[in-house]
Parts: C-alpha cells; sequence; structure tokens
C-alpha cells in the first residue's frame, strides 16, 4: 500500500517536544510535519529526558521509552524513517545528575537504536529559555554535539543555532534559537525570548512553537536531503 506521506518521524523528547499546556495541541514537531509532510509519532513527555523520569517519578525516561516505542510500532508495521530526539532541560535541572551521568545514558538511547532501527537518527541539543545559559546545560550541550558529531549523528544546536550534518560539515551557521532573558508576558526588549517564551519562563508560547516548527524544518530539510 503506497505511503501517505513521505517519511514516519517519531519525536522523543521532554515538554518542549510534546507542546504544553500553554499552548494546547500546538507542538513544533506538528508544525514541522505539516510543513515536510511527515507522518508524526509525537513522544514527547513532561519533566523527562535522558535520565529526568517525569513529574511524578513514574513516566519512562528516554531508552525505556524508545526501546518500548520501538517493538510496539515494529509489531504494527509503523517503524519510524527518521528519530529526531530532543534534549529538553530536565536532566540539567536536577542536582541528581552529573554530565558523565547523563551522557552516558545518552550513549546508550543512540547505540540502542543503531541496534535495533534502521531509521535516520537526528539529534536535538539542549533547549534553554533564554541567552543566559546556565554552566551546567551549556557543558551537556556540547559533549551531546561532540558525541554526535564523532557517531555520523546530525546535530542541531539550539544554543548556537548551528546544524551539522551526519558527516560532521556545518549546514548551517546563524544564532541562538532564543536570544534575550524576558517573556511574553515580561518583555526585556533584548530579544526574541520576549514573544516565543510563555508566561511561565520556560516553555515556548504559541509564536515560540511555530518558530520552532518552522525553523526545524528548514534544517531537517538540509540534513535529510
Amino acid at each position: 500500500m503506497e505511503r501517505s506521506s513521505n517519511k514516519r518521524v517519531l519525536f522523543v523528547g521532554s515538554s518542549i517536544t510534546k507542546g504544553s499546556n500553554y499552548d494546547g495541541f500546538l507542538s513544533w514537531p506538528n508544525v514541522l510535519s505539516n510543513i515536510l509532510n511527515f507522518e508524526c509519532i509525537n513522544n514527547g513527555v513532561g519533566g523527562t529526558g535522558y535520565l529526568a523520569t517525569g513529574d511524578n517519578g513514574s513516566l519512562y525516561p528516554y531508552y525505556d521509552r524508545i526501546k518500548e516505542l520501538l517493538g510496539k510500532l515494529s509489531n504494527r508495521n509503523l517503524s519510524p524513517d527518521v528519530i529526531v530526539i530532543g534534549a529538553g532541560p530536565n536532566d540539567c535541572w536536577s542536582s541528581s545528575y552529573t554530565d558523565v551521568q547523563i551522557m552516558g545514558e545518552a550513549k546508550k538511547c543512540y547505540e540502542y537504536i543503531k541496534g535495533n532501527s534502521n531509521a535516520k537518527v537526528i539529534m536535538i541539543g539542549i533547549y534553554w529559555s533564554s541567552s543566559d545559559v546556565p554552566e551546567k546545560f551549556r557543558l551537556v550541550n556540547n559533549q551531546l554535539r561532540e558525541y554526535a558529531l564523532g557517531n555520523g549523528i546530525p546535530f542541531i544546536d539550539l544554543l548556537e543555532g548551528d546544524t551539522y550534518g551526519e558527516n560532521g560539515e556545518k549546514l548551517t551557521d546563524s544564532t541562538p534559537y532564543i536570544t534575550g532573558t524576558g517573556h511574553e508576558t515580561d518583555e526585556k526588549n533584548d530579544g526574541n525570548a520576549d514573544q516565543y517564551v510563555c508566561y511561565d519562563g520556560t516553555h515556548l508560547s504559541i509564536e515560540g512553537s511555530k518558530y520552532f516548527g518552522e525553523t526545524l524544518a528548514e534544517e531537517l530539510s538540509k540534513i535529510l536531503k
């Protein structure tokens, strides 16, 4: 039977991927998939990460979810062509997890996918909601980028604005996705955070979700070209 879209894409991430209560059903994976005609499977779960288990401690971190999802999707003949994994801020927020522990779990995820799926994997680096990026967040982001580029995994760097292909070539050399220190109900007039970060100061606003979806659609097009 002919596929209804050009690619089936599984998005794994935190509430930044899911689309929070602040923007209802809207999420950047849905915006992106509508633009690129992808069949979207959005597995963003609030409070989770490579190690973070969710707000109530009972939700799956990335590895467990990826392992379960790939099995279920394969059994239903719905295996993804592409897997996009977004590193949310939850692992870095927690003082319980060191950068070494986070990277160990991240590598475990990518090694599992490599051994159990034919999908192309794309890694998105750490998200942060202002120009004032905490040291641990930038450290983990840099380590994720280094690992991705050393293992043939395309990497989209939200903190720097750069996109790298699977051979390590820089496809985009731009500016950070979020700039400034405000949000939509506390404008600082120092960057796009005034418009793209919602009133809680952390999640994407409606406009932010649209901006991420449109921008990341361009970047995935370059990677998958």
